[in-house]
């Protein structure tokens, strides 16, 4: 193991040990809690069904027909007065590979925040218990190692504290996962930023927000070290530090998201209308340019009734830019046509052309009518992958943004045949699917949940056509008509929840799912049956 992997484990550890225990002994207001969840899952495949494993923060592995989990877990809060605070956690999953799922400290001074660790919590995403997840943090994967300072939550803006809020955050992590499985760069860093502003006190108040995520250095699978040039990662500009293709595009591999939305209650009901817009490069951050999208609707009532919460998204992710190669690729180089100093020389260089007084713009259409089959540059973003980071926007093979997306771990396990070779790890990340959601009480001691979800998958770019900078879908249509993925599969994940609460504190219950996944990828039954119990082990002030 890397030494600063370890270090980072005991900046992490040795803290919350010393929360835990030393500071039991002192005389202060704290409380400690503890929970603990165990599950036992089977398939009718060698996998799961979707919406039994994703979105549960990567605690269970897709890829078993048989598994089990069993979470626990402390959790203590100490305050120093009424502006300073502590909140901890650790949380253990206990599996055959039983492993650290949390272990998180934070320093909390009013709504400034210092988090330190590996913390569970989601960017961008209205609903844990019922969304499609976020497309930027979500709450599918385990949680990574991370140190950040911000805003978390909303909170007023001085002078103009009646009126409007914001939030506001940045985080630096390491996904320091096993990535060699799939030619991954081991050790990237990852970096995560947020800003958002809400209005307040109006009859429909309005929220805007502006997300971004990198990664950069690291190893490589031949050994080699990944440069670092924080600047150019930090404000996503290109460097030559970097080289090779960072000397045109941007340092390391980026993501963002813009949200927008709307906030406003009638009489008992709080509702929530959001429109988000991912991006990748510059092309997709421009966003009357830009079609993929999520958009959403969530409703929630009154915590008893038959339904208390309800949640519709639809998402769609398939243009990523449009069909064109990302770069021009001229004589085996990239090429910058913009920048070009002399058109006329380089068309009579490269095309054996002769013309007079051509313009850059002009040069870029011819080469994108001869070489792009009239298809602009900037094309194919290639959600959530890059060719430095081979396994991407995953972490321990789950992806952290959407669970949408299926990855070449999730297509072994389904289809054992799927050709593999032109993607990276994300072999279909362009998506169009209908989600509805909701949940209620049936009963006091009776609650539910349930989700059904509508995917039409493409598959990628890369995929279609022998790879990001190729075009096997125009040049070889033998093998695009045999392109697992082509025109678009359908599959609808469908899920239902009980938990059954016979205690009259509600300090437990037990948990029962049933899901069915079914249409033109495959079919699959799976049953969940699990237990979970909470409590306070200590409140109010020690003695």
């Amino acid at each position: 193991m890397c030494p600063h992997i370890m270090q980072l484990k005991k900046v992490y550890f040795i803290p919350l040990i010393f929360m835990h225990f030393v500071s039991l002994g002192q005389e202060h207001k704290d409380s400690v809690t503890y929970h603990a969840n165990l599950y036992f899952l089977t398939a009718s495949q060698n996998f799961q069904p979707h919406w039994q494993v994703s979105n549960k923060y990567g605690i269970f592995e897709r890829i078993k027909q048989n598994e089990y989990a069993g979470l626990v877990g402390l959790d203590y809060n100490h305050s120093f007065n009424k502006q300073f605070y502590i909140i901890s956690g650790i949380e253990f999953n206990l599996t055959n590979q039983s492993y650290l799922q949390q272990a998180f400290l934070n320093f909390n001074f009013n709504r400034l925040q210092l988090k330190i660790g590996v913390e569970a919590y989601t960017i961008g995403q209205y609903s844990e218990d019922l969304s499609l997840g976020s497309l930027f943090v979500s709450n599918n994967a385990r949680p990574l190692p991370k140190i950040g300072i911000g805003f978390y939550d909303y909170s007023p803006v001085p002078l103009l504290t009646k009126y409007l809020e914001f939030k506001g955050a940045m985080n630096f992590g390491i996904l320091n996962d096993d990535r060699s499985g799939y030619g991954g760069t081991d050790n990237p860093w990852y970096h995560e930023k947020f800003l958002y502003l809400r209005t307040k006190f109006l009859p429909l108040n309005l929220h805007a927000g502006i997300n971004h995520s990198a990664l950069s250095g690291g190893t490589t699978a031949n050994g080699t070290e990944i440069p670092v040039d924080f600047w150019a990662t930090f404000l996503g500009q290109s460097s030559s530090f970097v080289g090779d293709g960072e000397e045109i595009n941007v340092a390391g591999a980026h993501f963002g998201l813009y949200d927008f939305g709307l906030n406003w209650k009638i009489k008992n009901a709080s509702f929530q209308a959001y429109y988000q817009i991912p991006f990748e490069d510059g092309s997709s951050s421009q966003i009357l340019n830009n079609g993929d999208k999520q958009l959403g609707l969530l409703v929630n009532l009154r915590p008893s009734s038959l339904v208390s919460s309800f949640n519709y998204e639809f998402i769609n992710t398939t243009l990523q830019s449009g069909h064109g190669v990302p770069d021009a690729i001229i004589d085996g180089e990239i090429v910058d046509l913009l920048q070009v100093e002399d058109p006329d020389s380089f068309m009579l260089e490269h095309f054996d052309t002769v013309t007079v007084g051509f313009t850059n713009h002009q040069l870029k259409k011819y080469c994108e009518d001869e070489l792009n089959y009239g298809y602009s540059y900037n094309g194919r973003d290639d959600l959530y992958n890059n060719y430095l980071y081979p396994m991407g926007l995953s972490y321990h093979y789950n992806t952290i943004g959407t669970s949408l997306v299926l990855s070449k771990h999730v297509m072994k396990g389904i289809n054992g045949n799927f050709n593999d070779g032109y993607d990276y790890f994300f072999v279909s990340n362009r998506v169009k699917a209908h989600h509805v959601a909701f949940k209620g009480a049936i009963s006091k001691s009776l609650t539910y949940r349930a989700k059904f979800t509508y995917s039409v998958n493409y598959g990628s770019y890369a995929g279609e056509n022998k790879g990001r900078f190729e075009w096997g879908s125009k040049e070889d249509p033998a093998y695009y008509n045999s392109y697992y993925f082509k025109e678009g599969l359908n599959e609808f994940y469908t899920f239902l929840e009980l938990n059954y609460s016979p205690f009259k504190r509600n300090s437990g219950y037990f948990i029962t799912s049933v899901a069915y996944d079914f249409g033109e990828m495959y079919h699959n039954f799976g049953i969940l049956f699990g237990f979970h119990c909470d409590g306070f082990i200590l409140v109010g002030k020690k003695e």
